[in-house]
């Protein structure tokens, strides 16, 4: 169970750890285009995962990660949720940010791949997973509760770990 609003939930799918590959998936960019991990490869992917771009916590989230690894030729941020791609586009125009921008609202696979799906909501739990160039996983951190910050420390310490390989 988790927290969400002083509400409990579900979280389906296990929990995903330290060392283990990375999860394959199939998600739909802003484009309408699908997209997997190997659209990704040869590169360090912090994937920011979150409820919903339209809530101030996930916005915050969105722009912190865009701006700390917006010159990083290393590392890309893949932020997903299960918004609709139209959200995402109309998000991006309206902050001039240009990001990677993934939904899982097709099927909820990766969610439950990953072990973020919140049932009985549907959305993604707030979690940040480092995939190293390998796409095996360096971190894999669930937020404590859905509505807070993400721990950007350990965020940055990781990728600069993977950077100084």
């Amino acid at each position: 169970m988790a927290n969400f609003k002083a509400e409990n939930f579900t979280l389906i799918g296990e929990k995903l750890v330290k060392g283990q590959q990375a999860p394959d998936f199939v998600l739909i960019d802003k484009d309408g285009n699908e997209k997997t991990l190997k659209d990704y490869k040869n590169k360090i992917k912090v994937i920011s995962c979150f409820p919903s771009i339209d809530t101030g916590v996930c916005d915050a989230q969105t722009k912190h990660f865009a701006k700390e690894y917006e010159n990083d030729k290393d590392v890309i941020v893949l932020n997903v949720s299960v918004d609709l791609p139209f959200a995402f586009d109309r998000w991006c125009s309206s902050n001039q940010i240009n990001m990677v921008a993934l939904s899982d609202y097709r099927t909820n696979q990766f969610g439950k791949d990953y072990g973020i799906l919140m049932d009985p909501y549907m959305t993604l739990y707030r979690s940040v997973f480092v995939v190293d160039k390998d796409d095996k996983i360096a971190l894999a951190w669930y937020n404590e509760e859905v509505g807070k910050p993400v721990n950007f420390d350990i965020v940055t310490k990781t990728v600069a770990e993977l950077e100084k390989k």
